[in-house]
């Protein structure tokens, strides 16, 4: 009886750590995924700069918005479904990746920021300033991991932090850079995470081995 006491009082205390256990394998495809996705926009702002000078706001603009939005919305399932994917498939032990409640507490507090975030975008590019659209997007999104890194490992709250950095840092250089910024904190951020996570899981792991 006392064995399970102390069983689930360990499963109590390290609940929140265990209820999202991110792969470094997620990492490095949400990165990869993010750059895909930055080097496509790029292309397309250049076509767009090559062909319009002039550009009617309220005319293509508002359709362009439309075409950079969808691309958005692929780049972000790619990036969940490959993280859900890597997670789960690292995830052998049960409760380690669960859909549960406090999953869904922990979807809810990380969805705050992120939809917060995006009526910022779309009430700036109502107001004709897409150049600030990386910056807002990546401090929102570090805002959000900082929200949930209770529940995950605690260098996701340091990835929140640079997000944020380099979202603030981004505001202050000319309109054009917000794209290379943007492809820096969920590209390449991601990517550095992901394989420093792996490298330490391995490093942990590796006693244990033996």
């Amino acid at each position: 009886m006392s064995v399970h006491m102390n069983v689930g009082k360990e499963d109590m205390n390290n609940e929140p750590s265990r209820l999202l256990s991110l792969s470094g394998s997620s990492g490095v495809w949400a990165g990869c995924v993010a750059l895909a996705g930055a080097l496509i926009a790029q292309n397309w702002i250049s076509q767009i700069q090559h062909q319009h000078e002039d550009v009617d706001y309220y005319g293509y603009f508002s359709a362009t918005v439309l075409k950079f939005t969808f691309l958005a919305a692929i780049i972000l399932l790619s990036a969940l479904g490959g993280g859900i994917y890597f997670t789960g498939k690292q995830s052998k032990q049960p409760g380690r990746f669960a859909f549960n409640k406090k999953t869904f507490l922990l979807i809810g507090q990380l969805a705050i920021p992120l939809i917060t975030g995006g009526i910022f975008v779309i009430a700036f590019l109502m107001h004709g300033n897409p150049e600030y659209v990386g910056a807002i997007c990546l401090t929102f999104y570090g805002l959000s991991l900082i929200n949930v890194s209770k529940y995950s490992q605690s260098n996701i709250h340091a990835l929140g932090l640079m997000e944020i950095g380099l979202g603030c840092i981004s505001i202050f250089f000319p309109p054009g850079y917000g794209l290379y910024f943007w492809a820096g904190g969920f590209g390449v951020l991601h990517i550095l995470y992901g394989l420093v996570w792996s490298r330490k899981k391995d490093t942990d792991e590796q006693p244990a081995a033996q």
